[in-house]
């Protein structure tokens, strides 16, 4: 205030100084013309004063004050801009950082795209992600060890992160030399090497959460090692997220193997601690039902008092779910449970264009229908948002979910 105070009075000096030459050569000009001056003036001054060049004098010393004046009100308002853009994100970053706690359960591509949104509305996310990925760079981490793949952990941590840019790129970045080394993520090997070193993966991930100063938490939802398996419709059994995938054939039901992994204790308090818990949106039978299938996940979805809201995919899945409605992703995810725990869904509104859907087709794939008839058997509460976010592929418009879940009303 001191600081603003004493802007505002040499602002006010130099346009006071100012006007009074400009007055003061006005002044100066009536007298060359009218007014003689007092007899006690010492006749040289006085004869300096009716000249033309005293006149002038005044003139530009009025005008350079006048000059100063206006570049010290620039710097004047400059400043209160600044302290106003600063007071601005000063409050905003006080309200994300008060933020709406939000557990998002889930994984792959799906889980990072939302967290992208969310970081710009709280800080208070905690992505829950499945450990069962064993393919690409992860898979050949986590070949003959009970490391815990890194990959979709390693999209949260960075679809999280404040440092954008460089670091993400460099976290991003798939090795192409050495050949032992070609199509390994560099932030898988980071994450990788840091639990080695520290010898608990749960370190790890704090480690590298706190390198890339993530907004947020990334909870691996259980720290045993866990592979996914499927039960098909032919009654045959497939091991492994990416045997599952590969395998075209309608999926009857996928469990973990083993079974009794214990859940991460942080996945539990983030479950019962969240304003709004949300699945998805996500592969559903290698993203989200892996995660609900660790003991312990869906009791804490079943007693938490926060909503728990599924984000619908908008486009069938190769190899998961081809031919899928709504009711068929929601069938799947309740019929873990004995007892409901869906609270609501959250599904798409606006349209697909031609182009996208053309490229789908091509790979004999749909948009999701929101068969809302055949939905209403499962009393949720429907959210309709406009979601779609056309790039390489049909995604969630992660802005638009995020100011959903900032303005509270579940």
């Amino acid at each position: 205030m001191m600081k603003k105070n004493r802007h505002f009075g040499s602002w006010l000096f130099l346009f006071l100084c100012g006007v009074a030459f400009l007055f003061g050569a006005a002044f100066n000009l009536l007298r060359i013309y009218r007014v003689p001056l007092r007899p006690y003036i010492p006749a040289w001054i006085a004869e300096f004063i009716n000249t033309w060049g005293f006149f002038l004098i005044l003139i530009v010393l009025g005008i350079a004050f006048l000059w100063l004046a206006r570049d010290r009100y620039r710097r004047m308002m400059g400043l209160l801009r600044r302290r106003r853009i600063l007071a601005e994100r000063t409050a905003k970053e006080t309200e994300i950082r008060n933020g709406v706690r939000v557990a998002a359960i889930g994984g792959g591509t799906g889980l990072s795209t939302i967290l992208r949104g969310l970081k710009t509305v709280t800080y208070n996310a905690s992505a829950i992600v499945t450990v069962t990925d064993d393919g690409g760079s992860s898979g050949r981490i986590i070949e003959g060890s009970d490391a815990l793949p890194p990959g979709d952990i390693r999209n949260c941590l960075v679809a999280l992160s404040a440092r954008e840019g460089t670091l993400e790129q460099l976290f991003n970045y798939r090795m192409e030399n050495p050949a032992e080394l070609k199509g390994h993520c560099l932030g898988n090997i980071l994450i990788s090497g840091l639990a080695e070193m520290k010898g608990d993966m749960a370190a790890a991930v704090w480690e590298t959460g706190r390198i890339l100063n993530i907004r947020g938490k990334v909870i691996p939802v259980t720290m045993d090692k866990v592979t996914l398996c499927a039960e098909m419709e032919d009654g045959s059994q497939l091991k492994g997220e990416t045997t599952l995938v590969g395998d075209h054939r309608a999926i009857r039901a996928v469990f973990l193997e083993p079974s009794d992994v214990a859940v991460n204790r942080d996945a539990i308090d983030a479950i019962m601690e969240a304003e709004i818990v949300l699945l998805g949106p996500g592969s559903l039978y290698t993203s989200i039902l892996p995660n609900l299938l660790v003991p312990g996940i869906v009791d804490a979805l079943k007693t938490t008092a926060a909503p728990v809201y599924y984000v619908a995919n908008m486009m069938q899945q190769a190899g998961e779910t081809e031919g899928y409605d709504l009711s068929d992703h929601i069938e799947a995810i309740t019929a873990v449970s004995d007892t409901p725990f869906l609270r609501g869904v959250i599904v798409n509104t606006a349209e697909i264009s031609d182009e996208m859907l053309e490229k789908y087709a091509q790979m004999g794939l749909e948009p999701v229908v929101n068969d809302m008839i055949a939905v209403k058997k499962y009393r949720l509460k429907v959210v309709g948002l406009p979601l779609v976010k056309e790039e390489k592929i049909v995604k969630h418009d992660a802005e638009v979910l995020a100011k959903f879940i900032a303005r509270g009303r579940y």
